[in-house]
């Protein structure tokens, strides 16, 4: 369900009737200007509302975990080699060669992208 940015979530009641915006195949209008008029009269009908907005949320929902594991599964492949050094040099008990490394990761990640980085 959509609910607009500048107004409350509890202004918006599945199974509402609300005046004041438009909707198309292509997006909605004038959201902010949406008004409550009344409630719906067919139980059902509210029902049925209530969970497609409970499904389209979840959906959401599922699929914001997807991309957030696809980021991380990512950047752990990214960093796979670092991490072997890393763990081999706590094998070694190399402490000094450990904070280096974690220094030099801190600093790469902290450097501005050069031009020539940019793809």
């Amino acid at each position: 369900m959509y609910f607009s940015k500048g107004k409350s979530k509890r202004r918006w009641v599945v199974g509402g009737i609300y005046s004041g915006a438009s909707f198309s195949d292509n997006g909605a209008k004038g959201l902010d200007d949406a008004h409550y008029v009344k409630a719906w009269e067919v139980q059902g009908d509210k029902i049925e509302w209530q969970a497609k907005s409970e499904q389209a949320e979840a959906l959401a929902r599922s699929e914001k975990l997807e991309a957030d594991d696809r980021k991380r599964n990512e950047l752990e492949e990214l960093m796979l080699p670092i991490r072997k050094q890393y763990g081999a040099l706590t094998k070694r008990r190399d402490r000094a060669g450990a904070a280096a490394l974690e220094e030099a990761v801190l600093r790469a990640l902290r450097a501005p992208i050069r031009k020539a980085e940019e793809k």
